[in-house]
């Protein structure tokens, strides 16, 4: 093709052009031009460069065939640009409507993979403690409130001494116990 090393152009895009081209010389359309001299030359820039690569009837001068697609298309929006007043019908409408999809959500039965897997003993025994402590939350308040060196005292429970306290703690309200005498004066690490 000729010019096109000038604009620079990819192989790939080359081949596609030339492909244009040989369509478009199958249908007959473009009429064969005769060589150039360089004093017929048009300008260099880029579109007149790129023009010397298109069929005759695309050059400059001719007149492109009418096309049966728009060069535009009118912008209308979907909706209006300021929402209408919504009245009080359409938020009941709404409420009535989600409450609807929340009774069937507490409904159905949840899905197994976002049950996740099935607790082990240690869970199983963490949540055991867990409901003991918060039933007897106000209790162990209540002592805590009353005793200025037991307050001192689990400020300063080391992470390890907690487990060992828990694991006691469990144990004994499973009816095992693992050691014999309980000792409450675990070693502060």
């Amino acid at each position: 093709m000729a010019g096109s090393e000038e604009l620079g152009l990819r192989e790939d895009t080359l081949r596609v052009l030339a492909a244009f081209l040989r369509r478009g010389e199958a249908v007959g359309s473009p009429i064969p031009t005769p060589p150039r001299s360089p004093a017929q030359e048009e300008p260099t820039d880029f579109l007149s460069r790129l023009r010397r690569c298109l069929p005759c009837s695309l050059r400059r001068g001719a007149v492109p065939p009418e096309s049966s697609r728009p060069c535009s298309l009118p912008l209308r929006p979907c909706y209006g640009s300021e929402p209408g007043p919504a009245t009080p019908d359409f938020y009941a409408l709404v409420a009535q409507r989600l409450e609807q999809l929340v009774q069937e959500q507490l409904r159905s039965p949840p899905s197994p993979e976002l049950q996740g897997p099935a607790p082990t003993e240690k869970e199983a025994l963490l949540r055991k403690l867990v409901a003991l402590l918060e039933e007897e939350a106000e209790v162990i308040n209540q002592k805590l409130a009353s005793d200025p060196a037991l307050q001192r005292k689990l400020a300063r429970l080391s992470a390890s001494s907690f487990s060992r306290l828990v694991e006691l703690f469990s144990s004994r309200e499973e009816g095992i116990l693992a050691v014999s005498p309980v000792d409450l004066n675990l070693p502060l690490d």
